[in-house]
């Protein structure tokens, strides 16, 4: 092989070499370019876990601190839930409580009422608000307790609808007015 040859030889290698050098480094810029977005995605995704965890842990202190009594039942009608507070205003445990049904704290004469608002209300797969109800609860010892009973239908995550009851003694609420 001549010497020019070899030199033209040696030219398109070393301008081959350059070329795909910028190609892979362009490429690798790109791909890194991809990891930091990606990286940054998961970053902002932890940080709004973490933020979910702090307000839920928030919410079960503060349920855990007050005299509120919360109870959660299924689509069936079926206690999944049941707080110290309602162990402390109705008497009954949570092992006592949880697996049946309300009727234990409906006075017998509004048992037939709250089956038909209940079912209808399940049925209408109505999500939200439902309603603030002032009754006579009963408690594990046959008494009365008058309460305030703020009834919300929600979803889970699964999808499966939830019915929660935030449960106060009409004495443990107070009225202030402001003026």
């Amino acid at each position: 092989m001549t010497i020019e040859i070899r030199t033209r030889v040696a030219f398109a290698f070393m301008i081959a070499l350059v070329v795909g050098s910028s190609i892979l480094a362009y490429a690798l810029s790109r791909r890194d370019e991809k990891l930091q977005a990606e990286v940054a995605a998961k970053h902002e995704a932890i940080e709004r876990a973490e933020a979910a965890l702090a307000e839920a842990d928030f919410c079960r202190k503060a349920l855990l601190q007050s005299n509120t009594a919360v109870a959660r039942m299924n689509r069936h009608g079926i206690i999944d839930h049941w707080s110290k507070g309602a162990e402390e205003v109705f008497g009954w445990t949570k092992s006592e409580a949880v697996g049946g049904g309300p009727f234990f704290l409906i006075p017998s004469e509004m048992r037939e009422q709250h089956s038909q608002a209940f079912n209808a209300a399940i049925e209408k797969n109505h999500v939200g608000f439902i309603q603030q109800i002032k009754c006579v609860a009963k408690t594990k010892d046959g008494g009365d307790v008058p309460v305030y009973i703020k009834v919300t239908i929600y979803k889970e995550n699964d999808g499966e609808l939830y019915v929660l009851a935030t449960i106060n003694r009409q004495e443990d609420v107070k009225t202030v007015s402001v003026r």
